[in-house]
């Protein structure tokens, strides 16, 4: 029997402790890393990642918007409701590459209604919206529709939101 097959039976029946257990894992994860950086194989989290930052980068253009002369109700775009959606946007994907779930996409990321903040996912199978409002105390909103049904919640800014994750990546 291979020792790892031996050492992860003891560990399952209480016979080591979990010291035991990482010093196992340690020399896989090496040989994973040098793996990967002897073939140069890309990380698609990684590469996701970059993305959603190059986006949230770009989506400071919002905070120049000015209102429109008839425009009495306008609310101004504020860094701190950008931060928050972008927050939001860094936990999601997060979440999600810990899980193992590369591909929630990268979001358009925009102005909403009245200084609000808008994360829109779209493609030709789904639609999410989710929108982070100028209050940081109000609660924020997603809706999202496909082919097998739709959902919409209302949350607390500073949530996670997991469920969201399955939904971006399943059909």
């Amino acid at each position: 029997m291979p020792r790892l097959h031996r050492e992860l039976i003891a560990y399952r029946s209480n016979e080591i402790d979990l010291e035991g257990w990482k010093t196992i894992t340690e020399p896989l994860d090496s040989w994973q890393t040098k793996v990967r950086s002897r073939h140069q194989v890309p990380d698609p989290g990684a590469r996701e990642m970059e993305d959603i930052e190059r986006e949230i980068k770009d989506a400071s253009f919002v905070l120049a918007i000015e209102p429109e002369d008839d425009d009495v109700d306008f609310v101004p775009y504020t860094p701190e409701t950008l931060k928050r959606a972008a927050d939001f946007l860094r936990r999601l994907a997060i979440h999600a590459h810990s899980c193992n779930f590369v591909g929630i996409g990268v979001p358009q990321i925009g102005p909403g209604p009245r200084g609000s903040i808008d994360l829109m996912w779209m493609d030709d199978h789904k639609r999410l919206l989710v929108n982070f409002p100028s209050d940081k105390s109000a609660r924020a909103s997603f809706y999202g529709k496909k082919a097998n049904g739709e959902l919409s919640a209302r949350f607390e800014q500073t949530d996670s939101k997991p469920e969201l994750i399955y939904w971006l990546t399943n059909f």
